[in-house]
């Protein structure tokens, strides 16, 4: 079936709200990331890089740059880029979101890894990925994680787990099954999700559609004052960020680096596309 995103929710979501989502289609995954999503963007007070993110949380931003990017180029993006390869330099990041993106990567951890390096010490970063959850975005689906697995992949990655929770319980489970289908969906489907939403999620992550994760990197903060509005000067060549270099030289349309000479595309004379050289190259 198509999932429906739904709406994001700034307070915990409301059972009549719940019930209207879940017959429109919103899984209880999803349900879930929209209740943590607005409360973690709120703890950010600088900028913010969003991996495969789809809306603008802009809006809901205390300080800095809410920045979408994504592998596949699109005018949503504020930058075209492989995450594996991330085009910041290190410790230049206050948070990362990356929801139901690492189950679609060959190797997660070399994701992990550029989002450890780019956070700065004391920042923190809101990743989801899935447990029991049907295979979706074919043939791009590689990955399920437990989460004893997702311990041990932080702890290789030198991340602190700040929260490891579950989406669902068990009726949760089963109410997320019956949603494949509409005459379960608005019969059994909606009893099993009164079950749910009725009895409080255990932290056991046996039976959790997706698995919440708020991990965090080593250190405190900064107190020197950080320059927000120029976030796009802390941009990389993807391929030198890894050594402390790619400085890039700004033309109209394009970009190059300083370092290597790879040049790369300005989309609209604001997004720039690191996942693809510019034509000519």
């Amino acid at each position: 079936m198509n999932y429906h995103v739904g709406q994001l929710n700034v307070q915990p979501q409301s059972l009549p709200s719940a019930l209207r989502d879940y017959l429109q289609g919103v899984s209880v995954a999803r349900m879930s990331l929209n209740n943590k999503m607005l409360p973690f963007v709120r703890t950010i007070t600088g900028n913010l890089l969003d991996i495969g993110g789809f809306c603008d949380l802009q809006p809901y931003m205390p300080a800095g740059k809410h920045i979408i990017l994504d592998l596949i180029d699109s005018p949503r993006n504020t930058i075209t880029a492989d995450a594996t390869m991330l085009p910041f330099p290190d410790n230049s990041l206050a948070g990362v979101m990356c929801l139901s993106v690492l189950e679609h990567c060959l190797r997660p951890e070399d994701i992990l890894r550029e989002i450890h390096r780019c956070l700065q010490p004391g920042g923190s970063a809101f990743i989801s990925v899935p447990w029991l959850f049907e295979s979706h975005m074919e043939p791009q689906d590689y990955w399920r994680f437990s989460d004893h697995l997702l311990k041990e992949i932080y702890r290789r990655n030198n991340f602190l787990i700040e929260e490891l929770s579950p989406s669902n319980g068990y009726a949760g489970l089963l109410t997320h099954l019956l949603q494949q289908q509409v005459l379960t969906r608005y019969s059994f489907g909606l009893f099993m999700l009164l079950i749910e939403k009725l009895r409080p999620v255990t932290a056991r992550c046996r039976w959790a559609t997706i698995i919440n994760c708020i991990v965090k990197k080593a250190g405190t903060s900064s107190n020197e004052p950080k320059q927000l509005d120029a976030w796009v000067n802390l941009l990389r060549c993807p391929r030198c960020a890894q050594a402390g270099e790619g400085l890039l030289r700004w033309g109209v349309d394009e970009v190059s680096c300083l370092s290597c000479g790879s040049r790369f595309a300005i989309r609209d004379k604001t997004r720039v596309c690191f996942a693809e050289q510019a034509s000519g190259v």
